[in-house]
């Protein structure tokens, strides 16, 4: 590239940043007026755009106000702005039939005398499933017209329309999620699936068990050959008897340990020899009273042979 190429286009740059700046201030000053679209009020730097992009078209910055519309995020022309672009380059046009349920209009070139000619026709909108359309219900001649022309731009006039090859008209009639014609199919975004918050484990309380359990005969709470349920809550129920005078902690010990130190670890065994002793039934030494629990200590301490029970020890 020439020395004389490249200040040209650092001059065309300048030039190009300079009237952007002059536009932006026109921008702003007509952003919140009645002049310019809804969908760009309030928006200086969209309305910046729109007219920058208008005069490259040739159009004064109003006009391309009022003709200009985003959609889909890419700038379109009516259908009628088209043709008017098209026709100030000298291209002639030729409506040739109009109806509601068919068109046809020819264009020819600058210099030129073939006449390029297309048609529209209802049928083609149907297929398209264009006619569920509100503008195709009410105005369907006037959307004729409109595929037509901007079909026949296209044709014609296509170095008059670089940028903005389709009309207004034809990509409102798209599918939504459809692509504009000739563009590469946008790919679906694919489906995120939302973060699992880990759950902190529901915490049980550990169930305290001594390193070396032995047997406490104070409290009758954990005895040899038995599990940690109290020896009350394992028992059948007992007919009731007098509490006036109940074995005290330090009797039961003691009969617990009378039984322990002979080796008795059966509590069958141990409740059958008490129950021998008192000549009654007895289904555990909590139940027992002071006098009852000091006289089985009696026994048990006595050197001379316990009284036997069936399947126990002598």
């Amino acid at each position: 590239m020439s020395d004389v190429a490249v200040r040209s286009t650092a001059t065309d740059l300048g030039v190009f940043v300079e009237q952007a700046r002059q536009v932006h201030q026109i921008a702003t000053a007509l952003a919140d007026t009645a002049f310019v679209p809804a969908s760009m009020k309030g928006k200086p730097q969209e309305i910046t755009g729109c007219i920058l992009f208008g005069r490259e078209l040739g159009m004064d910055p109003m006009t391309a106000l009022q003709t200009i519309n985003i959609i889909q995020g890419r700038p379109t022309l009516t259908a009628n702005a088209m043709r008017g672009l098209a026709m100030a380059a000298g291209v002639q046009f030729r409506l040739d039939e109009s109806t509601e349920t068919r068109c046809v209009m020819s264009a020819a070139a600058p210099g030129q005398t073939h006449w390029t000619t297309v048609t529209w026709t209802r049928d083609q909108a149907e297929r398209l499933d264009l006619l569920k359309k509100d503008n195709w219900k009410n105005q369907p001649g006037a959307m004729l017209i409109a595929r037509a022309t901007s079909q026949l731009c296209r044709l014609v006039a296509a170095n008059v329309l670089i940028g903005s090859p389709y009309s207004t008209e034809e990509i409102k009639d798209l599918p939504a999620h459809a692509t504009v014609p000739g563009e590469a199919p946008q790919q679906p975004k694919p489906k995120v699936k939302p973060k699992q918050v880990a759950q902190a484990p529901k915490y049980a309380e550990p169930e305290l068990v001594p390193d070396n359990p032995v047997p406490d005969y104070a409290t009758g709470q954990k005895e040899i050959g038995y599990s940690t349920v109290d020896e009350e809550k394992r028992t059948a129920p007992e007919p009731p008897i007098d509490r006036e005078g109940k074995i005290t902690s330090q009797t039961r010990g003691a009969v617990m340990a009378a039984f322990a130190d002979a080796g008795v670890k059966d509590r069958a065994i141990r409740n059958a020899t008490v129950s021998k002793i008192l000549n009654r039934e007895v289904h555990t030494v909590n139940n027992l009273t002071e006098q009852e629990g000091r006289a089985v200590l009696d026994v048990l301490a006595m050197d001379q042979e316990w009284p036997a029970v069936a399947g126990g020890q002598s």
